[in-house]
């Protein structure tokens, strides 16, 4: 169904930095300004100055933390900061982390290029949910002047056969390939290793030959790739094929993994001006029973914990929706659970929305809380500025106190891997930052780069 191959990575030189903790940094959109700060003073080589630099006042279209990143990559290169591989290979990467009471987890996945489909979109590759278009253009503008891929793209797959051949590699990497090693702020240790050996790149061809895959993190860098592609071809219709710009960098992992962890994304109401919070619980009544809950301790959070794997459900026992609201100011909250058969009322819902669809707590919360109840557009919702996205519910809690604009907190159960993997298999797609997988891919551990405009693609 899909082609992936090895390539020459670019990575920090061991030689010139021995601990990657030093230079890698969370994905470029969940760094907030004091962690971007705090990523610029932890090192001068940190790889936040090629993904997410800062903008000056003096930024010109032919000057900008754009250009500075292409210019640090080539500086860095030159001077032996980061280096290329000699020869092609994937990378395996391998997570640990603790969870509950100190139980030991591991997530192993496979870093590597993944072919673009010729078409607009790629079939053998799903995409579960809608993107904004400010997030593309930011990314495309640092493509453009970079040619590389700074961050790979998370991508999930299904084998369900645990004993099979990538399952062994992924437990086996051969001894003297390790080559990086970094323990991010979010306390997981990552270990990164070369596969070079040609006899096992083969055996991952042939395996993902056969599969499709499924976006679980970095839609917008996806389609952010084939806008690239279509942008390349058009100046340089002449290159030979395959081209540099046809692939994309990847990180695989599968969908039964004891080590993938996925999260909800929860709403912040913020400044919407036709908030009221009385007549939005007299109209919700309609739709949900509604009950008070208490709100949640520490304790309460960290037992609670919003797991989810491929098994799990969210919501109840009965799988429902089930919505939890919290205003400011207030010690309590409200749990707003979908009346019995409420979910497949054309009232709330298209009538045709798909039936897993209506079963998601994301898609209540945007299509009849938001939308019918509150009466706040899709445009609104989606670029309005309305609604802020957060991830953790200790933060979404603290957020409520952040300022005189926030009105209330949404906190939502994440979408089951399975009905993620579903739907997306219909092309069907969720709103926008439904999902938080955990962990995040750190940037920094290697790169890629693309031929630069005019030399000779290869």
């Amino acid at each position: 169904m899909v082609e992936v191959r090895p390539f020459r990575g670019i990575r920090y030189n061991p030689e010139r930095i021995q601990d990657l903790s030093l230079v890698a940094c969370p994905p470029y959109d969940v760094i907030d300004p004091a962690e971007q700060d705090f990523y610029y003073s932890l090192h001068p080589w940190n790889a936040i100055r090629l993904d997410l630099g800062k903008s000056s006042k003096d930024d010109s279209e032919g000057e900008n933390r754009y250009s500075r990143a292409a210019r640090l990559l080539d500086e860095w290169l030159r001077e032996g900061i980061l280096i290329e591989e000699r020869e092609a290979g994937y990378y395996l990467l391998e997570e640990e982390f603790q969870e509950g009471e100190g139980t030991l987890v591991v997530r192993r996945g496979l870093i590597a290029l993944l072919r673009l489909d010729e078409e607009s979109g790629q079939r053998g590759v799903r995409l579960h949910e809608a993107t904004h278009p400010g997030p593309k253009e930011d990314r495309l503008a640092l493509m453009k002047a970079t040619a590389a891929n700074l961050s790979q793209i998370f991508v999930l797959y299904q084998d369900q056969d645990s004993s099979g051949a990538l399952r062994e590699i992924l437990e086996t990497p051969p001894l003297n390939c390790a080559c990086g090693e970094a323990l991010g702020r979010d306390g997981v240790r990552r270990r990164l290793f070369f596969l070079g050996d040609p006899v096992v790149h083969r055996r991952i061809e042939s395996f993902f030959s056969e599969r499709d895959l499924f976006i679980a993190d970095g839609h917008h860098r996806y389609e952010t790739a084939l806008a690239y592609r279509a942008w390349r071809t058009a100046l340089e219709p002449g290159a030979s094929r395959p081209r540099p710009w046809d692939y994309v960098l990847v990180y695989l992992t599968g969908s039964e993994d004891p080590g993938l962890r996925v999260y909800p994304t929860h709403r912040i109401l913020w400044g919407y001006p036709f908030w009221d919070a009385q007549s939005f619980f007299s109209r919700a009544e309609k739709f949900f029973d509604i009950q008070a809950i208490p709100w949640p301790t520490p304790g309460d959070i960290v037992r609670d914990g919003r797991v989810m794997t491929a098994q799990t459900r969210q919501g109840g026992d009965d799988g429902k929706p089930r919505i939890r609201c919290f205003l400011p100011g207030r010690r309590e909250g409200w749990q707003f659970s979908l009346r019995t058969g409420a979910a497949s009322s054309s009232e709330l819902f298209p009538t045709d929305t798909h039936p897993l669809l209506r079963s998601l707590d994301v898609a209540v919360l945007h299509e009849v809380l938001l939308g019918r109840v509150l009466g706040m557009s899709r445009q609104d919702q989606d670029t309005g500025g309305y609604l802020r996205y957060v991830k953790g519910e200790e933060a979404a809690l603290e957020t409520l106190g952040a300022g005189p604009e926030a009105q209330a907190a949404f906190l939502l159960g994440p979408p089951p891997i399975r009905s993620i993997m579903d739907l997306a298999s219909q092309g069907i797609r969720m709103p926008p930052k439904t999902t938080f997988f955990y962990p995040k891919l750190l940037t920094g551990l290697v790169f890629r780069r693309m031929s630069a405009v005019g030399e000779r693609a290869g």
